[in-house]
């Protein structure tokens, strides 16, 4: 999944990128909200943080995977944080992010050139949806 242009937009605390997600019901889309991350990259150490708001399901996981990819070819190597204190997260969505961080890999749809890329989970909150 590509994250448009347009929807990336520098912030005074870094990159913020804005994804509605949707469910589909009788053929029709249903707006379930807004996925929204925050950026922060520290090429210094390296290291970078997602920060993530809303709620993430199996679909809109595509988003978060893709701005690792981007992080990661960014800075080599770098330790990705994905912070999920402020996000809602389907059981079986942690699980899929759960497995990427175990493997160090993301998904060969995301990414197919299969750079290793370490992702690190915060659940400060602890919610799930």
């Amino acid at each position: 999944m590509r994250i448009p242009a347009n929807s990336l937009r520098k912030g005074g605390r870094g990159h913020h990128v804005n994804h509605r997600a949707a469910t589909v019901h009788g053929g029709r889309s249903q707006d379930i909200g807004k996925l929204q991350l925050v950026v922060k990259v520290e090429t210094a150490f390296p290291a970078a943080c997602i920060i993530v708001r809303g709620q993430i399901s199996t679909r809109s996981i595509l988003v978060i995977y893709a701005a690792a990819r981007r992080i990661n070819a960014a800075v080599p190597g770098a330790d990705i944080a994905v912070d999920l204190g402020h996000a809602g997260i389907a059981a079986e969505a942690l699980e899929q992010l759960m497995d990427v961080a175990d493997r160090g890999l993301l998904p060969d749809s995301v990414d197919p050139s299969r750079l290793p890329c370490h992702l690190r989970i915060l659940e400060s909150s602890g919610q799930l949806a």
